[in-house]
């Protein structure tokens, strides 16, 4: 980090409070991230210095569970990032829901021309007004699979998920064998 041709460098430290655990000594903190507490600072401190460009960003999502006299020592800044409100996590559903929908459509659509193509070799001269309807028929079909999906229900009782949380539970539950099988058993907020 200190090369002057490697700058501006940042310093990502993920799950910081780790580093920073405070309490009573215990076989646990001599093998886990703890026991690099004071190196860190001291390299920080002693190592970087103003004429450098670097950044050290720490996240955590429990601060609670690190030592915060010690943080606050070795961060400069503190940025609290809340959990999305109501109406972000409603577009968070709605957005999602249908991305993961064409994403999934688009791929079983190119499963089923990789299998065409291997038993129609012909050369076919696909022109941009078939890709138009191609692409409105796409999007009418994810509309058709999401409009039976309450959002709003959604965002009520994912109170406290982050948008990551958001996006992995509609990637769970949306699967390509899910969106094959969408015209017997249409795609419900249950699900």
């Amino acid at each position: 980090a200190r090369d002057p041709t490697m700058q501006p460098c940042i310093i990502y430290i993920d799950e910081c409070e780790q580093f920073f655990a405070g309490g009573k000594k215990s076989k646990a903190d001599k093998d886990g991230p703890s026991r690099f507490k004071k190196d860190l600072t001291t390299y920080k401190n002693n190592a970087l210095g103003p004429e450098h460009r670097v950044m050290v960003i720490g996240t955590s999502n429990a601060p609670e569970n690190g030592e915060i006299k010690d943080m606050k020592s070795f961060f400069d800044r503190f940025l609290y990032m809340p959990y999305p409100d109501y109406a972000t996590r409603v577009g968070l559903w709605e957005h999602y829901i249908r991305e993961v929908t064409k994403d999934r459509l688009k791929t079983l659509e190119n499963e089923n021309d990789q299998a065409n193509n291997n038993i129609n070799v012909g050369n076919s001269i696909i022109t941009q007004e078939q890709k138009l309807a191609e692409m409105n028929a796409l999007n009418a079909e994810v509309e058709q699979v999401t409009k039976s999906i309450d959002c709003s229900s959604l965002a009520y009782i994912s109170e406290g998920y982050s948008a990551g949380a958001i996006t992995r539970s509609v990637r769970i539950v949306v699967t390509l064998r899910r969106i094959q099988t969408r015209r017997q058993r249409p795609l419900v907020s249950q699900d």
